[in-house]
């Protein structure tokens, strides 16, 4: 009885210690995807790291953050957009990570100065109906273009966030003046197409109805589209292998200035890097994992061996966001 008392009596101090030290984590990720990993690390890693993690799933909240408002309750913030990620530092809402780990990681994956850092990735790509179209005719982002493809596009709108991204990387990498050839080919094959909000529902969906040959969309839409429709007649395709790649963009986590936890929060992001967290979370969000050294084999078999761009970096949608909108109005697209 005693001794039964004295474990018990342990269990209640530790829990309490915890509770204590316990890191807020708020963030873009849906509760049902960033639970999981989160009860990982308290049910199995936070007795030996000596503290706990608690998330919240507050758009709101983080809108505020990227906007400059600050809220002291919280260490770390996630957020699902690298303009996102570079508008937090750009409003000093952020102090920089110390990860080991990140050192040699790409500027896709890491700002420069420590202010984000990947969690998951995922890029903008191709996907078209296999029944009626030729992989061969779908190679490029430029060949949506084509005259084969008129009234059968599938894009989602140009103020979308995503959208914006993609067409900041094509300024980016190729010039305004390509820029807007390829987007006046895209507003004439897509103008017969009604206004698409969303990848999943729209593109991809649209090509799957036959409303569309070809289409732009995120590639963790298409994962969740395999899983609701394992025969489905939409495939995918990598872009532009031979010249820009893939565009990419990230899922990122940010150490808040006013964090008082930063040792801990430090620890807590370094462990969502490590193989194990960073498989859970591929396989719940259906994006590819950030750390280089991580192969998600469920996606590599889906899309084989992404050949995401290693140019572009992506903090640089925030400078060509606003002109990519312009160039897209201008070149007529919705």
């Amino acid at each position: 009885m005693k001794k039964t008392f004295i474990i018990l009596f342990a269990q209640l101090i530790l829990s309490s210690a915890l509770a204590d030290n316990t890191v807020q984590w708020v963030g873009q990720f849906p509760k049902e995807q960033a639970g999981p990993v989160v009860e990982l690390f308290n049910s199995k890693y936070a007795k030996d790291y000596g503290f706990s993690v608690e998330y919240t799933y507050d758009e709101k909240i983080v809108a505020d953050m990227i906007n400059g408002t600050a809220n002291a309750k919280f260490d770390l913030v996630h957020t699902k957009d690298a303009d996102f990620l570079n508008m937090l530092g750009q409003n000093a809402m952020v102090a920089p990570l110390n990860i080991e780990a990140t050192r040699d990681w790409p500027m896709q994956l890491k700002d420069s100065d420590n202010r984000w850092i990947a969690l998951v990735k995922r890029a903008r790509i191709i996907y078209y109906n296999s029944e009626l179209v030729n992989p061969a005719d779908v190679q490029t982002y430029e060949s949506l273009g084509n005259s084969q493809f008129e009234g059968k596009l599938c894009l989602r709108q140009k103020k979308a966030q995503y959208t914006m991204g993609l067409h900041s990387f094509f300024i980016g990498t190729w010039g305004e003046q390509k820029t807007a050839e390829v987007l006046k080919t895209w507003a004439v094959n897509s103008a017969a197409i009604p206004l698409i909000e969303k990848d999943l529902e729209g593109v991809i969906a649209g090509i799957e109805k036959g409303t569309c040959l070809v289409g732009v969309a995120n590639t963790y839409y298409y994962t969740r589209h395999l899983a609701a429709t394992p025969n489905t007649k939409v495939k995918a395709i990598i872009p532009n292998q031979n010249d820009i790649g893939a565009h990419i963009n990230v899922d990122g986590i940010a150490l808040l200035e006013n964090s008082e936890h930063k040792t801990e929060a430090n620890a807590f992001t370094a462990w969502l890097l490590t193989e194990e967290a960073q498989l859970l979370l591929s396989e719940i969000t259906g994006k590819h994992p950030a750390n280089p050294a991580v192969k998600s084999e469920k996606l590599d078999k889906i899309f084989g061996q992404v050949g995401f761009n290693t140019t572009f970096d992506i903090n640089e949608i925030t400078k060509f966001k606003n002109r990519a909108l312009e160039i897209s109005t201008e070149q007529g697209l919705k």
